[in-house]
């Protein structure tokens, strides 16, 4: 949890440098997405197995075959956050997930706007422009791939606030 929280203080101080911009529809974990209305995820998944307040709305936990959560999305009636560490079953649209290399991740989505170490985990960022985000009142959206060992450990999608 703690890795969360640091990522997402990371993500929310992030300063758009925009060296290495991403195409939206890559900015999404397990065909869920920042700004997808949540009804869609539930018709997808099924209803969560629990529910939490956050400061987005409501943390909504989800099983995928098995009793670890497979993963988290934060919402109000659409998504502003989606998160997974603990399935390899969700990936990216061009197939990063949980386990992939860092070199995998180079591949699908070149130099990050932003890398940062903290007690042995490597942070990489990636964010969408601005200028071709819908979401303008939300922020643009991001993308962060914490890596521990040479891969991917876990996968945090949303909307950076500005």
């Amino acid at each position: 949890m703690k890795k969360y929280l640091i990522a997402l203080l990371l993500c929310l101080n992030f300063v758009s440098i925009a060296s290495a911009e991403v195409a939206e529809e890559l900015i999404a974990l397990g065909n869920v997405y920042p700004g997808q209305p949540f009804s869609e995820v539930v018709k997808m998944y099924g209803q969560p197995y629990e529910s939490q307040p956050y400061t987005f709305g409501k943390m909504y936990h989800f099983f995928n075959n098995g009793t670890v959560p497979s993963f988290r999305v934060a919402a109000t009636d659409i998504v502003n956050y989606v998160d997974t560490r603990g399935s390899d079953k969700f990936s990216t649209p061009n197939g990063i997930k949980i386990g992939s290399t860092i070199e995998e991740l180079r591949k699908a989505y070149g130099s990050p706007d932003k890398e940062q170490q903290f007690k042995g985990v490597s942070y990489s960022y990636y964010q969408l422009g601005s200028n071709s985000n819908p979401y303008n009142d939300l922020g643009p959206k991001c993308i962060s791939f914490h890596i521990v060992d040479g891969k991917v450990n876990s996968i945090v999608v949303q909307f950076w606030k500005r």
